[in-house]
């Protein structure tokens, strides 16, 4: 009786403490999100650009490896 009393007794805790969590009020969460506004231009070049010049200078990067 005891092998069982104690794998329940630990997802029952696991269970409560995570009914009784609380999310920060100063983080970000996900209820925080808005769309990305593609009118600003700082948004286009972080979220566009930014990343296709990183994908071409690893993809430039791995060519020249591979040729040597």
């Amino acid at each position: 009786m005891k092998k069982i009393i104690l794998p329940f007794v630990s997802i029952l805790l696991g269970f409560v403490s995570t009914m009784f969590a609380q999310i920060p009020s100063e983080l970000p969460n996900p209820d925080d999100n808005e769309p990305i506004d593609f009118t600003n231009t700082a948004d286009i070049i972080l979220y566009i650009v930014l990343p296709i010049i990183l994908l071409l200078l690893v993809l430039y990067r791995f060519r020249n490896k591979k040729n040597k």
